[in-house]
């Protein structure tokens, strides 16, 4: 017996307000992290190696919450 084809989504995967303002706020968060770290390296208060190790984390998760809200629709 053939299974039916539902376009139904699980509710677990369904995005809410909530979601999309976490997703926002991690953003924000993220890319502030980012402007921040940079500006110390400029002023030299940092070392490369610092923002290589900062940028190597950050970076990805602002560019998958960024992808992420690009997906929400109201």
């Amino acid at each position: 017996m053939m299974q039916q084809i539902t376009n139904k989504i699980p509710n677990e995967y369904m995005v809410t307000e909530d979601d999309a303002r976490q997703y926002i706020r991690e953003c924000a968060g993220s890319a502030l992290m980012l402007i921040t770290v940079y500006a110390l390296f400029l002023a030299k208060i940092i070392s490369p190696f610092v923002l290589f190790v900062v940028v190597a984390l950050a970076l990805p998760r602002w560019v998958i919450n960024v992808h992420e809200l690009m997906h929400i629709r109201k």
